[in-house]
């Protein structure tokens, strides 16, 4: 399923759109590079404005202290899932994918209120679990789901979150993403 996934993406040839300078000025890319994490300093590939969408998004999302627009996306598996092949799969997936590797700042500047910050390179969080005995497959999985919408990443972290779950008959995946990673607000719809 997904190298499935990722022979897609690789298809479609989603690469990183080059820096946007031009775009954010050089002061503003500097002072979010200063408002990050040190180790995410380093590992910034680029700097982009965010859209007028994922703008809506961010906002609202600190309206409600973190508890919108951040959703998980529970699969039931037709086969039983390999950790290794399937954390392999997801790390190449991230690599591919700019978005999965996003995460965002605020820029202090009246015109560019937000940026969204590509990590160049950073390892997305992969989960691997086992329902234990006497609990519910659904629910357990419906747990894990709910955990990543409660324990949401700080912004300056990349959203994207995959967790395996061993049932008793089948494999599940859940996926934690934040709406403004995917659909009409993310920016790759502007740069592809």
């Amino acid at each position: 399923l997904m190298e499935s996934l990722v022979s897609k993406v690789v298809k479609k040839n989603s690469s990183c759109p080059s820096d946007a300078s031009n775009i954010i000025l050089p002061e503003i890319a500097s002072r979010i590079r200063q408002s990050l994490p040190a180790e995410f300093q380093r590992g910034i590939q680029t700097i982009l404005p965010t859209s007028p969408g994922m703008d809506w998004y961010l906002a609202s999302w600190q309206r409600s202290d973190g508890e919108r627009w951040q959703y998980a996306f529970a699969f039931k598996s037709a086969v039983t899932l390999a950790a290794t092949a399937l954390q392999d799969a997801w790390y190449a997936l991230v690599k591919h994918s700019p978005i999965l590797r996003s995460a965002f700042a605020l820029t202090n500047d009246t015109e560019h209120r937000f940026a969204l910050c590509v990590l160049g390179d950073w390892t997305a969080p992969f989960l691997e679990s086992t329902v234990p005995e006497g609990v519910d497959d659904i629910s357990f999985v419906h747990e894990q789901a709910r955990a990543f919408v409660r324990n949401p990443p700080s912004p300056h972290v990349p959203f994207s979150r995959l967790a395996l779950v061993h049932g008793r008959t089948s494999s599940y995946i859940v996926l934690g993403l934040h709406h403004m990673q995917y659909g009409q607000s993310s920016p790759w719809h502007r740069f592809t």
